[in-house]
């Protein structure tokens, strides 16, 4: 796997936001295969610093939908569902013009 170089472009509004609630999900996945909840706590870090490379809203919607997927992984039965709302509000908010300033 290599990088192109010197190709790269700035992403757009909508795809950092497609890459924050992608990230996210594939957060809830890992989380829910992890056996405890350091190896979980470790995964909500990584997507947190990653997404602080964009800007700084959408670096606190993810701390805040991994804080309710750590929450929800009190209840193994409902976790699913929980992840899906949370990545869908956060996905909602994103196109949600007046919550992006």
């Amino acid at each position: 796997m290599s990088e192109s170089s010197g190709t790269q472009q700035e992403l757009t509004p909508r795809q950092k936001d497609y890459v924050v609630v992608h990230s996210t999900v594939m957060m809830v996945m890992n989380a829910y295969r992890a056996d405890n909840a350091t190896k979980f706590e470790v995964r909500t870090s990584i997507i947190v610093v990653h997404s602080q490379g964009f800007e700084k809203k959408y670096a606190e919607r993810a701390r805040v939908s991994a804080e309710i997927m750590f929450m929800a992984a009190e209840d193994k039965k409902k976790y699913a569902e929980r992840a899906r709302v949370s990545a869908e509000i956060m996905f909602m908010a994103a196109e949600d013009k007046t919550f992006n300033h």
